[in-house]
């Protein structure tokens, strides 16, 4: 059980922190009084957001934090790198507030990674030719280390050895001469008796031809001399890589290409891990097509003495465990040992080791484990119905201890009220004091964004709600948290919606739930225009997002309930062989209990998906007339089912989309009767409900574009009231668009829903 007084940290001393204001000089952050108005369209695509996917990076003295932000106003046309246009490394004091931007002009940058001593940073910079590894120090300043351009993805990491002379990198795409990967091009030599023919095989993906030439790049990974800018080639295959303590040697993971998703497994990759030495001995694979969470969590972690390496399974239940591998010096043909503790949950961080190096820590449902190296494992302890994802770890991947404690702290999420905790467990006794807890989402969605001390002094944490951005918090010792940083200081004098939970009984006798959020200055009694946002999973994922939407720029709910709408998002799964009759059920159940509730009245309802969102639309479309207004996005599956199954040429996974996720079970020629059930375009003709529909003309995701035109087609073909805007050139997530179209969109978003709701439109 829990003890302890809870430490909620919501308008209270907190915000009279420190405020870091990007771009600007350091302000003392002032209370005010908020107003209610609707957040302006460009204020919110003018946001600066703490970059997910991306770790907080503390030096080992605790004196300074370093971390990447993103503006997608700075979107510019990159080579070699995926999604950090318009991210910028920044380094704050962590006792003055003092704020530093390193980041070169004209540059994106992102990973920082601070030396053993805390004296030198390391961080990826991309100038629009390619990708660079550049280091910043207090007396130097920032400089180019990597003497050509390369590759590497957002969730690459750089490790330092502890020498401090040199870094090891996971590349994609490593150019071999000085050029970058958007030089290279691959066409058809003039005058060539080489055929220009692609050849389809079944069963099969694609082959290229004569026309595909050998690629003259390499996926590697590299350590790289800072002094010199040198690169040495450690293996030819992608993954990510943890260094051993004493800088030898290295684990990596490749992917495992011959192993296939087993069973219900339906997007899961499988990887052999390795370990290569530093002085030119070949790598030994020490684990083959085991089923891991790479590439953007549950890294390897090697123990403090370099004797062991553990990690964690994920994949189905029976993979799920935490393995402890003997290294010392086993190369060659000797065997591996290891030992095994089962784990129930599929956790997105590395096992802990304690500091003596005779076991890991890791935490598995709401529980907290103790994994030995000789595979016996223990209950630490249990917070009852809290789901505990991440144990905080000080740098190589050693368990963080409070100052003078043997104690742990621990990120958790309540499964009964949604709120995020960081909870403090004696490992003795195993009793669970709380340091917080609160409606917000603390260290993003992957618990990537939380950091310590060394020294044990503090804890350093991300943390949004649904009514605040994300912003970088400190707590010393256990005390309130106070703010480091204020990213969009605009947001702070506009009164924002309130969530709420919405929980009932309906009509079948089941305990559901939703996600509410009240306009601003809500007046209870007084009913209001409603958007109904329709996407999986709300209470448990989006309950404390900015804008109960997941974070989103283009998405954020806020935008309406600052235009005088009440915004509903019900929990709503996809039920197997009857997807569109459970969708209704779900939503519309929600709908009838706002409607006695007296928030929503029942003649100005609207509706908006995005992605799988969009087929719940339309999937409530066919069956009710109830919406009277309808908005949907990049929508997948959102006319035929049959079609999606099938895909297209470039598609992968449409079927198992369609069969197992949306649990339709089985394919079209054995129950098509299921497909024309589950399928919008079978009943078109029973849309009453004007509908205005977004699209990415790039969006590669299975037959998407395809999907949308035939339903307008369709559309246009009945009569209907249909408005499909096309925006060539742009991805399937509007919050990657740019910026002109983005906001072409989200201003004619705005004035739909107001053009037939009555809320304010984008000019208000």
């Amino acid at each position: 059980m829990r003890n302890g007084t809870k430490r909620r940290f919501r308008n209270r001393s907190l915000a009279l922190g420190v405020a870091i204001l990007i771009g600007m000089s350091t302000n003392l952050a002032g209370q005010g009084d908020k107003q209610s108005r609707p957040i302006p369209v460009d204020s919110l695509l003018a946001m600066t957001f703490l970059r997910e996917l991306q770790t907080l990076a503390v030096t080992s003295d605790g004196h300074w934090l370093a971390f990447t932000t993103e503006d997608r106003r700075r979107r510019f046309v990159q080579s070699g790198t995926e999604g950090c246009e318009g991210c910028r490394v920044v380094i704050t004091n962590t006792s003055s507030g003092q704020l530093k931007d390193v980041t070169p002009s004209g540059t994106s940058a992102w990973s920082p990674s601070w030396s053993a001593n805390g004296s030198t940073l390391a961080f990826f910079v991309n100038d629009g030719n390619g990708t660079s590894l550049w280091v910043w120090s207090a007396t130097s300043g920032a400089r180019r280390v990597s003497q050509v351009a390369f590759a590497v993805n957002i969730w690459a990491e750089i490790r330092w050895r502890p020498h401090e002379d040199a870094i090891v990198i996971s590349t994609a795409n490593v150019p071999i001469a000085d050029k970058t990967p958007s030089t290279v091009s691959v066409r058809h030599d003039v005058g060539s008796d080489k055929p220009t023919v692609e050849i389809l095989t079944s069963p099969g993906a694609p082959v290229s031809t004569a026309t595909a030439a050998p690629s003259p790049v390499k996926e590697q990974i590299i350590k790289l001399d800072v002094r010199t800018g040198k690169t040495k080639q450690l293996s030819g295959s992608l993954g990510a890589t943890t260094v051993a303590p004493d800088g030898s040697k290295a684990i990596y993971a490749s992917l495992s290409p011959e192993a296939l998703p087993r069973n219900a497994a339906q997007y899961q990759r499988y990887w052999d891990l390795w370990l290569t030495p530093f002085n030119g001995e070949q790598p030994v694979r020490i684990a083959e097509a085991v089923p891991l969470a790479f590439p953007l969590s549950a890294r390897v972690s090697w123990s403090p003495d370099g004797r062991f390496i553990a990690y964690r399974t994920t994949g189905l239940a029976a993979e799920r465990k935490v393995v402890i591998v003997r290294i010392e010096s086993r190369y060659g043909s000797e065997s591996i040992e290891q030992k095994e503790c089962s784990a129930v949950n599929i956790v997105h961080q590395a096992p802990l080791w304690e500091a003596d190096s005779n076991a890991v820590i890791f935490p598995d449902g709401e529980s907290i484990q103790r994994c030995g190296i000789d595979g016996v494992s223990r209950t630490i302890t249990t917070v009852k119905n809290t789901r505990l994802d991440s144990v905080l770890r000080r740098t190589q991947d050693r368990v963080w201890f409070p100052i003078g404690k043997k104690a742990v702290w621990v990120v958790g999420r309540s499964t009964v009220s949604g709120e995020d905790g960081i909870y403090e467990v004696d490992l003795s006794a195993g009793k669970v004091k709380t340091i917080l807890e609160e409606q917000c989402e603390i260290g993003g969605s992957l618990r990537m964004q939380v950091a310590a001390s060394d020294n044990g002094g503090f804890v350093i944490f991300s943390a949004e709600s649904a009514t605040e951005p994300r912003d970088l918090w400190i707590t010393r010792n256990g005390d309130i948290p106070k703010r480091l940083t204020t990213l969009n200081p605009t947001f702070s004098a506009i009164e924002m919606g309130k969530r709420e939970l919405l929980e009932w009984t309906n009509s079948s006798g089941e305990k559901s739930r939703a996600l509410v959020l009240l306009p601003a200055g809500y007046v209870p009694g007084r009913k209001y225009p409603t958007i109904v946002w329709a996407y999986q999973q709300a209470t448990s994922n989006f309950a404390n997002t900015f804008g109960i939407s997941g974070g989103q720029q283009f998405y954020n709910l806020q935008m309406f309930a600052t235009r005088g709408y009440v915004v509903l998002y019900p929990d709503i799964t996809w039920k197997p062989g009857i997807v569109m009759q459970g969708i209704a059920d779900q939503a519309l159940s929600a709908v009838d209990q706002m409607i006695r509730n007296g928030m929503t009245d029942p003649q100005k309802i609207g509706v908006i998906g995005h992605s799988s969102g969009g087929y719940d639309v339309l999937a409530l479309l066919v069956q009710t007339d109830r919406f009277r207004a309808a908005m949907e996005s990049d929508g997948v599956g959102i006319y035929d089912l049959t079609s999606q199954f099938a895909g297209d040429v470039e598609s992968a996974g449409a079927s198992d989309w369609v069969t197992k996720q949306m649990g339709v079970g089985t394919p079209p020629w054995k129950t098509p009767q299921a497909y024309i059930a589950n399928s919008p375009g079978y009943h078109l003709d029973r849309i009453t409900t004007p509908i205005l529909m977004l699209e990415g003309l790039s969006d590669a995701v299975w037959n998407n574009v395809a999907q949308s035109e035939y339903l307008f087609s369709a559309l246009k073909s009945l009569g209907k009231t249909v408005e499909y805007r096309r925006y060539p050139g742009e991805p399937h997530a509007l919050d990657e668009w740019t910026l002109t179209n983005k906001r072409d969109a989200e201003v004619r978003m705005l004035n739909w829903f107001s053009e037939y709701l009555g809320g304010a439109g984008a000019g208000n």
